[in-house]
């Protein structure tokens, strides 16, 4: 669609694409205002103000708009200077098909890399069963024989502890990596990710391989969406790995060593030169590197391609995702490889001034407040709502529990006047989380409720906040945090 327009935002041409789109002729177009015919556009006024006022046009790649129906929409808008008038050019390609080509490159790219990743989470998971069964074992055979003591007990807790959190890491990973999500920028600090990454492959990768990272000093902070330049990063140390164990050959002992190196670099003139994709400014370059086969010349030059790969089994899709990846954040990357030396791979994302990322959430033991009143508990597991019921009562807390959302609704109807609030599954059989508060709110508009799920907030959970829900927990929960959460919705 190509369309042009007065400073004022007053069309002034509009093609034949831009009528097929949107059922507009151009009489009827020509001499309104751009809002008022593409009302997805509103937004980008500023960004149209601001071309006309400098000069400098602008590119807007792949914008999630409802124009018509919900598309994908690169935008660019270009000042336009003729006949002693100004105003500007607006050309819209819609990329809806690309866009969706792309999420489906990636989601499938995930996908292989859990297969990938399964044995490894599979063997790290069946050392923290065993840390947890056989400690509770111990204190099993230790309580019936009366030798156990208090310090003894103790550091027993503490490795059941530490091993259901290594427990809890490994699924959170498994779903952030596994999650289909669109592509939602933030700052993002790539010393952060980096240890996200090296952390999961730490878990899985094989023990021959020696991992080694090289962080900044500093935060290195890029726009960018975190869960996909994890993948990228993931990605990349899969494929090491694999160029290191399973690509040498059967004479060839596995082993090598992984290198993450995080630096920043000043793109000059001739920087610029050398690499075409580059813009003059300063760049943030994670580098990895494996010792594994190496690539030779006539294969580099095809790792890019979708469904290429040099393994046995594979999609060959991996890399592919890696560059549109790399492309979609202003970003681009460069690699060097020798056969039988191992390869090098550069990514360059472009850096993000005047922001902060987001810092990790350091949790500390906290002293357990005492409350009063009574909870209602809503999980259909027993297990968990035998842990939640026992937790809130040792803190003073009386206790009601229902099994699922219709048990729930039938309690609070008749003693929703002792009830102080609800703690509530999201997902349960016969009747929703989100179900049993919409009627729950009937009976008692100001009840406060508590929502609680093993995935993180979603957009159903969003949903029910948008409802008017008073806070959201992700199970498994500890005590303390637990506690805290009850008493800033309860209390």
């Amino acid at each position: 669609m190509l369309v042009s327009v007065t400073p004022e935002g007053i069309i002034t041409q509009w093609n034949t694409a831009t009528e097929r789109h949107t059922g507009i002729q151009a009489s009827d177009a020509i001499d309104t205002g751009v809002w008022g015919a593409l009302p997805f556009f509103k937004p980008y006024m500023d960004v149209l103000n601001t071309v006309v006022q400098t000069g400098k046009p602008v590119d807007l790649p792949r914008q999630k708009v409802s124009a018509f129906e919900e598309r994908y929409l690169s935008i660019s808008i270009a000042p336009l200077t003729y006949d002693q008038t100004s105003g500007a050019v607006i050309l819209i390609d819609d990329v809806t098909e690309m866009a969706m080509k792309d999420a489906q490159l990636i989601q499938a790219q995930k996908m292989e890399t859990v297969g990938n990743l399964a044995g490894g989470l599979a063997h790290d998971f069946n050392n923290v069963l065993g840390g947890i069964i056989g400690t509770i074992s111990l204190m099993r055979y230790s309580d019936a024989h009366k030798s156990m003591n208090s310090e003894k007990f103790s550091s027993r807790i503490d490795l059941i502890e530490r091993s259901a959190n290594r427990a809890v890491d490994l699924v959170q990973q498994l779903l952030a990596l596994s999650k289909k999500q669109e592509l939602s920028l933030a700052p993002v600090d790539l010393n952060l990710s980096t240890k996200h990454v090296l952390k999961i492959c730490q878990n899985t990768f094989d023990k021959s391989i020696v991992i080694e990272a090289e962080y900044f000093p500093e935060p290195a902070v890029i726009m960018a969406d975190p869960a996909q330049v994890e993948q990228v990063l993931l990605n990349l140390c899969v494929n090491a790995s694999h160029a290191m164990t399973i690509m040498r050959g059967g004479q060839e002992e596995p082993g090598g060593t992984l290198s993450l190196t995080i630096k920043r670099i000043h793109a000059d003139h001739y920087f610029c030169s050398t690499h075409p994709e580059a813009k003059t400014g300063h760049y943030w370059v994670l580098n990895v590197r494996d010792t594994g086969v190496g690539m030779e010349a006539r294969t580099i030059a095809k790792i890019f391609d979708p469904f290429f790969t040099t393994k046995e089994i594979g999609t060959g899709l991996g890399l592919a995702m890696v560059s549109n990846i790399i492309q979609q954040h202003d970003g681009f990357l460069d690699i060097y490889s020798e056969f039988g030396s191992g390869t090098s791979f550069n990514l360059f994302f472009p850096e993000q001034e005047g922001v902060t990322a987001g810092a990790e959430v350091v949790k500390t033991d906290e002293f357990l407040h005492l409350g009063s009143g009574t909870i209602l508990v809503v999980e259909d597991d027993e297990i968990i709502r035998k842990t939640a019921s026992t937790m809130l009562e040792e803190c003073g807390y009386e206790v009601i529990t229902a099994t699922d959302g219709k048990a729930a609704v039938f309690v609070f109807e008749k003693r929703h006047h002792e009830i102080k609030g609800v703690l509530m599954d999201m997902a349960m059989p016969r009747m929703s989380g989100k179900e049993a508060y919409i009627r729950m709110k009937k009976i008692a508009p100001g009840i406060k409720v508590l929502l609680t799920s093993g995935f993180k907030q979603d957009q159903r959970v969003q949903d029910v906040f948008e409802m008017g829900v008073d806070g959201f927990i992700q199970k498994p929960y500890s005590m303390p945090d637990l506690i805290k959460k009850v008493r800033e919705v309860f209390e």
